[in-house]
Formats: structure tokens, sequence, C-alpha cells
């Protein structure tokens, strides 16, 4: 008897589950470190109810209603780690149709969608500063700005909630030696808006920052000795996500032995995040030809040929996609005075094809952002950013901004 009872307990709680999954209401709170995309607000939960029918079949039957308040339905869709992560999935639903107006939910209130708004450095009063792009709609924005410093380099994480900025109060070149005074490390909470000063490091010779993996952002300066103009001291600063500083490294040059140490050479993604390619080039007499090896169909191509040779390699999210940046030179059959300059290409890894070669420009900084390679080309005083749609194989958008902009910096 007690058996039956149980079981008569059990049908009826997967009975409720199952008429609450069908309703798709809900009134309790969302998690508080969980991001949705809302699609629609309405305010009665018939016309919310109406709203969803009238959807996509696979996009209705992913949603959910949720009831904020006896006037307050929303139809939201997804749970999701981070606002880029919903985002860059909002922005993919909308351009394929399947959704109109969205923007991006958290405990229950409206946050940043930080996929739509990409930072960048422009100039605002002279100097350059931080700003924003809403790729939806192509309006900038300031974001922070110093009557007294100016952004030397902006670096994001990879989930774009935070960005570590560097700035100096000035920067130049005197007696032949460049100089930066004044070099201060600052971390931006995007999502609430805040900007903190982690470090004041002071003044050096040369300054360069990277993400030594998806954890741990460094700031590296380099300092001549005072006293001994040959001894060149080097301070490499790493920070943690939280924006704590770790244990300071040092090394120590002799100039006249070791030379200036310049920053090193990037390192080009051979394997695909999803293991079935790898990137490999072969240099001969004139040419890098540049190879795509499959592994699942085990097959290695030629896609593609350039007379620089390759400086860096990266990969779209998913691997089907390659990006290859080539050094900046002179090639021998330009004119004398042609300004160096390099490639972009790009490479549809899955058909074995290039879809696009971008040259003419010196590029430098990329930005794999969902289905866009964003992009800084520069040449002369253009400085100027490119929103290109590697799927469609079509330039989105392409900023310009007065005095200029770049993804990371701007030429100094």
């Amino acid at each position: 008897m007690r058996l039956k009872n149980r079981q008569v307990v059990l049908i009826c709680i997967v009975a409720a589950f199952i008429f609450s999954s069908c309703d798709g209401t809900k009134s309790g709170p969302e998690d508080s470190d969980t991001y949705s995309i809302k699609i629609g607000e309405f305010p009665d939960i018939n016309s919310a109810k109406d709203f969803r029918i009238k959807l996509n079949r696979n996009i209705a039957d992913s949603s959910r209603i949720e009831k904020f308040s006896d006037n307050l339905y929303r139809v939201l869709l997804g749970k999701y780690k981070s606002s880029f992560g919903a985002g860059k999935n909002a922005y993919r639903l909308n351009a394929n149709g399947l959704i109109r107006t969205y923007s991006i939910m958290k405990d229950r209130h409206e946050t940043l969608d930080e996929f739509r708004n990409v930072l960048f450095v422009a100039r605002y009063l002279g100097r350059p500063s931080v700003f924003s792009v809403d790729i939806f709609s192509k309006q900038t924005e300031l974001i922070w700005s110093s009557q007294n410093e100016s952004v030397i380099s902006l670096n994001t994480s990879d989930d774009r909630s935070i960005a570590f900025v560097t700035t100096a109060t000035s920067y130049g070149v005197r007696s032949n030696l460049p100089y930066v005074h004044g070099v201060s490390v600052y971390q931006l909470q995007r999502e609430a808006s805040v900007m903190n000063k982690l470090k004041d490091i002071g003044d050096c010779a040369q300054l360069y920052t990277y993400w030594e993996n998806s954890d741990t952002f460094k700031v590296n300066v380099t300092s001549i000795d005072t006293i001994d103009s040959r001894k060149i001291h080097q301070n490499i600063f790493p920070f943690d996500l939280s924006g704590k500083l770790n244990k300071v490294s040092e090394r120590k040059f002799n100039l006249v032995t070791d030379g200036f140490p310049l920053p090193p050479n990037r390192t080009p993604e051979y394997i695909s995040p999803n293991n079935r390619f790898q990137f490999r080039t072969i240099a001969t007499d004139s040419e890098y030809d540049c190879y795509i090896k499959d592994v699942q169909e085990r097959s290695d191509v030629l896609v593609a040929s350039s007379k620089r040779k390759v400086l860096d390699a990266r990969w779209s999210d998913d691997g089907d996609y390659l990006f290859i940046i080539t050094e900046n030179s002179v090639l021998p059959v330009s004119p004398k005075k042609t300004q160096p300059n390099g490639e972009l290409i790009v490479i549809n890894a899955v058909q074995k094809k290039l879809i696009a070669d971008f040259n003419s420009y010196r590029y430098s900084n990329i930005l794999v952002h969902g289905n866009f390679l964003i992009f800084d080309e520069r040449l002369n005083d253009l400085s100027r950013i490119n929103i290109f749609d590697f799927v469609r194989n079509k330039i989105y958008y392409t900023l310009v901004i007065t005095g200029g902009c770049g993804l990371v910096n701007l030429p100094m």
C-alpha cells in the first residue's frame, strides 16, 4: 500500500512538471549568475502566449515566459554563463530573422550586451580614450577618458566582461630614445561600468601588454638604468582576472652584448580549436605556401600563397575558418617610397578555400567576435577598424573616426 502511494505521488510530480513545461511560465527569480535573452514584454500572460505561438517552432519550444509582476510578463530564451555568450547567440538569431528586437537580462534586470558593444581606442579632446561601438546601431559612445592620461593599450578578456587599460601621462622620443612617462594600469568592469586603478608603474622606455593565457594578463615594461645606460631592466607585472597583481618578475640585459629587448614575436595557432585542422607553411624561393591538413578527410591542401612571411594565425571559435596575418614589408617590385604593408588572408578550412585577401594596409590587431573578424587597417595617417562577416564573406561595417581608431591602441 505504501508503494502505491509513493507511485501516485511520483506520477503527480511528473505530471506537474510536464504541465509547467508546456505552459512555459515561471514566476521564480532568475539565477543571479546567469544571463538570458529577452525577446518580448507584455502586460498579461495571454499576450505573452500569443507572441510565443507566432515564433519559429524551434525558438518557441526553447523559450519560456516569466512573470515579473502582475502586469509584466517577459518571454526569455536560454541561460548563459556570460553576457557575451547570450549576446552572440541573440545577434545570430536576429541576423537569421528568427527574432526581432532583443536585450540581455541578468538577475531580472536588463544588462549590458557585451557582444553587441565592442570596445576600441579613439581620441577624445585630443587624448586616446576608451570608446564602445554598438555593432547593431553603429553608434559610438565614450566609455572612459582622463584629462591627464592617454590610453596606451586596451586588452579585453575572452568573454569581454573586463578590460585592462594601460595609460601614460606622456610619451615620445628624446635623443633617439623612446620614453613613456607616468604609466598606470586600470581594470574596466564593463557590466558595472567601473574603472579601477590597479597599479602605478612609473616611467619606462618601452611598454607592451599581452594575455599569457585566458586568466593572466601581463604588462611588460623596459627601463634603462639611470646610472649605467648599458644596463636594461625589464619588469613583468601579472594580473589575474579579478585585478589582483601577482609576483612581479625581473630580467636584466646588457645593451652592448644583448641589444635592446624587443617584444616577442606572435605565436601562430597551428591547430584548430576543434582539432580537425592543422595549418602549416612551406617557404619556397619567393613565396610562402599555406596548407590546411584535414585530419577527418585525411587531406593536405594548398589554400593560399604570399610573398610575405606569416606573422600570426587565428581560428574562428568553431575552428572552421582560419585568419592569417603576414608581416609588414615592401615588396621588391614596389616603388621605393612605398610604406611597408601586409596581408590578411581568410580561409574556409572546411571547403579548403581562400575566401578573402585584404592587402595594401598594415594589419596588426584582430579580434574574432562570433561570426565577425574585427581588425585594424593602418597606412600613413589612416587608422580605422573593419568589421568583416566571414560567414557571409562581406564587410559588415567600417568604423572611421576623426583622429583614427584602433582595437588595442592608436599609432604612436
